[in-house]
């Protein structure tokens, strides 16, 4: 702008002269010398504010261009930062994550290795317990050997040892040893220090798994299970009564629900179902289970989910490998399990660790199954809730004899306020049975993983030429349940008992004894 005014003041005042008021020529000379003079000066100071309003504008161009890089350059710095903090909080989240994580694993870790060192804690103590089990049994036979040479005198001549308890003179006196599960100062008292146990699925929700304790002396057991706490009770001299968590029950599945139970002084224990549909069974010792059984159940009297036949396992040792080959009728279904089918003659294979259970189920029976393992095991089954008249169904529950604990003579007894019980014959090998009863004498051949049923009334006697397990079930009538019973063999006879009579029911003892032979014509054993 400055630069078109000054060029038109200089055009309109080009050739030395500036139009405007004409003066009178005596002094218009002096005039006009002044106002060039003026002009040129007004020239020069243009010339000069021109300059530096170039210079001016020079420069205003320079520091816009400086400004604009200084901009651009500002501008990727502030990006390159922001990158850089993205980045940095990116990682710190990372790393919170990762710090999160690990902190989790930690305690995952810490959790795992605490249940580690307890179960190994655990371990330790039963192997602790077997092992001075064992060395006090080494022990005990090496003093029989010994006591064997030895001439007793009167005072073991009237055998006051009972259960074939040794006798030793000492002095005036005497003192027994006992055999394995005989204590007392005759081997009257009864029992074992070491059980593991299960509790297969009850009839209803609020059923209870009781513990019934039988003790001649005072002491103290350890109940163990991973599915419940572990606890340290005292026991008194006589019969103990402990309910546990139904948390324990099973279902068809693995699980860690086997009740590891442990005393300082010899036990018989019972485990029982109750307070409605009651049914029970007496535990077998640890040391006593085996490695291959053949299974009681009894028919469902519906197909149904409540009267099912149920068939549990016990593991006491880590990576127990067990094979279950089915016996299912004819007639029945497939059994279901881990989403496959098993029909009759199938085997389901498995492995279990210590102290883990199995439960198997079906609506059809499942007699005559054969439970196999590298391992002793425990085996319990029955149904979860049954009858045989159609009357109200009851628990049948049995923890199962393996088959080296099996014998070939029984008596089946009388049961009070019973007319009828189905009997059944198990046999694990192909068997000939013998079987008299009061009215007559009979043989019959059972195939092998099969079993024969025999109405029974009254007192009867079966022998076999092969090892067998014999099981008693009771009919149903209008006041009184069925239920499941094993019947011992005659080997399994004692002269002294102890035994719980559990409060609140009627009960009643059936007892049975070997006598002499009446000279009757079916040479019948008679009570």
């Amino acid at each position: 702008m400055w630069l078109g005014i000054i060029l038109s003041f200089l055009l309109y005042s080009r050739n030395g002269y500036v139009y405007g008021l004409t003066t009178q020529r005596s002094n218009g000379e002096v005039i006009e010398t002044d106002i060039k003079k003026d002009v040129n000066v007004m020239k020069s100071s243009f010339h000069e504010l021109l300059k530096r309003v170039i210079n001016n504008e020079n420069e205003i161009s320079v520091l816009e261009s400086q400004t604009q890089y200084l901009g651009s350059e500002l501008e990727n710095i502030r990006r390159h930062y922001s990158c850089q903090i993205d980045g940095i909080h990116e990682n710190n989240l990372q790393i919170r994550d990762e710090f999160h994580k690990s902190r989790s694993q930690l305690v995952t870790a810490t959790d795992s290795i605490n249940e580690t060192m307890q179960e190994l804690s655990h371990t330790v103590d039963l192997l602790d317990k077997k092992y001075l089990l064992l060395e006090n049994i080494a022990r005990q036979k090496s003093e029989e050997n010994l006591n064997k040479s030895v001439n007793e005198s009167g005072v073991c001549s009237s055998n006051p040892c009972r259960n074939g308890g040794i006798c030793k003179a000492v002095r005036e006196s005497y003192s027994c040893k006992c055999l394995s599960g005989y204590s007392g100062q005759q081997c009257q008292d009864s029992g074992y220090f070491d059980y593991v146990i299960m509790f297969t699925e009850p009839p209803r929700d609020d059923n209870i798994p009781r513990l019934y304790i039988h003790s001649s002396k005072s002491g103290s057991i350890s109940i163990y299970s991973k599915a419940d706490k572990n606890r340290t009770l005292a026991l008194s001299s006589g019969t103990n009564q402990i309910d546990l968590p139904n948390s324990v029950f099973t279902k068809d599945e693995i699980s860690n629900k086997a009740i590891h139970v442990h005393s300082t002084v010899p036990i018989v224990m019972y485990g029982f179902i109750t307070d409605v549909a009651v049914d029970g069974y007496l535990a077998i010792p640890s040391l006593m289970l085996g490695d291959k059984y053949i299974v009681p159940t009894y028919k469902p009297s519906k197909h149904e989910d409540l009267r099912k036949c149920l068939l549990g396992v016990i593991s006491v040792e880590t990576n127990t490998h067990i094979q279950i080959k089915f016996k299912i009728p004819s007639t029945g279904t497939e059994v279901k399990y881990n989403h496959k089918s098993f029909g009759d003659g199938d085997t389901l294979s498995i492995i279990l660790n210590e102290l883990q259970t199995l439960q198997i189920s079906h609506i059809y029976d499942l007699s005559g199954s054969i439970v196999t393992s590298n391992k002793p095991v425990g085996v319990v089954s029955g149904n979860k809730c049954n009858a045989i008249n159609n009357f109200y169904c009851n628990a049948f529950i049995e923890m199962v004899l393996p088959v080296n604990q099996l014998t070939t003579q029984f008596i089946t007894p009388t049961i009070a306020r019973r007319n009828d019980s189905k009997v059944r014959v198990y046999a694990h090998e192909d068997t000939e049975l013998k079987i008299s009863t009061l009215r007559q004498d009979y043989s019959v051949h059972v195939d092998k993983e099969h079993f024969y049923e025999v109405e029974s009334s009254h007192v009867s006697v079966i022998n076999a030429n092969e090892n067998v397990l014999v099981v008693s079930f009771p009919k149903d009538i209008p006041d009184y349940d069925a239920y499941m019973m094993t019947i011992p063999g005659i080997q399994h006879y004692k002269s002294y008992y102890n035994f719980t009579v559990p409060a609140g029911y009627t009960s009643f003892i059936s007892v049975t004894c070997v006598a002499t032979k009446m000279k009757s014509q079916h040479d019948f054993l008679m009570n």
